[in-house]
């Protein structure tokens, strides 16, 4: 069924999926996104709202809704993560928090990364929204450990981009960094590199993780304190049977 959207006494059709802007005089005056099923439209026209920036993360879900009726939202890769996860699961759609943490000396910034897996069509699929992006290799989108073991394996994934907006609010304290390393495929691959050493993903209020060796599990407990964390640790064939082969999914 067609959509009719009607703002200052004009009738707008939305009738196909994605996300729909009315400019006026150049400015947004209303944006609304159409969804029908098709889960990467739906995160494209979420990413095309989002900036990555600090301005709104103190907003509350309901306030970060309302202002993206409007406008750009400007919120650091966890709230994104966060705000996304709650629209798909107003939509029923099944979906999770996943982090990535470094192995290398913390700087306060580039130490772990926060993105988003969804369940689509069987299959877990990794989509970062902070970076308007998913994952592929040999056309297949990647889950979120596919894509770890891509990392650490140096193998040939593809970039596949969900928007092409300004990714970075001007008023970020680190603009110029994220400037500079994020704005090249290379830049963010070798950043990937660096923040998604160990896997970790939220479930029930825990943030599991694993490792691929002893000696790699030591340095992330004692570099980021897991003790004082919710977090537990699980086995690599543990972690796979429960998070990619079992009721999970």
């Amino acid at each position: 069924m067609n959509r009719a959207y009607i703002y200052s006494g004009r009738a707008y059709k939305f009738d196909k999926e994605g996300l729909y802007r009315i400019l006026i005089d150049g400015m947004i005056r209303e944006q609304r996104i159409v969804f029908k099923g098709n889960v990467t439209v739906l995160l494209s026209s979420i990413a095309w709202i989002h900036t990555h920036g600090n301005r709104d993360d103190s907003l509350p879900y309901f306030k970060l809704k309302e202002k993206a009726k409007r406008s750009k939202l400007f919120l650091t890769c966890g709230y994104i993560s966060k705000f996304t996860h709650e629209i798909l699961n107003e939509l029923g759609v099944k979906s999770r928090i996943v982090n990535g943490c470094t192995l290398h000396n913390l700087t306060g910034y580039d130490d772990g990364h926060t993105m988003i897996e969804v369940f689509v069509d069987g299959k877990w699929i990794l989509y970062d929204i902070d970076n308007n992006c998913y994952f592929e290799e040999n056309k297949t989108p990647l889950s979120f450990i596919e894509f770890w073991i891509a990392l650490r394996n140096d193998e040939n994934f593809s970039i596949r981009y969900l928007a092409k907006d300004i990714r970075v609010d001007t008023e970020f304290p680190y603009f110029y960094y994220a400037e500079i390393k994020l704005t090249t495929e290379r830049g963010l691959k070798n950043w990937y590199k660096r923040v998604v050493e160990i896997p970790c993903i939220y479930y029930n209020g825990i943030y599991y993780y694993t490792t691929m060796n002893e000696k790699e599990k030591e340095k992330y407990e004692r570099l980021h304190n897991v003790k004082y964390l919710c977090t537990k640790y699980l086995d690599y064939k543990t972690f796979i049977n429960t998070f990619y082969n079992s009721s999970c999914q």
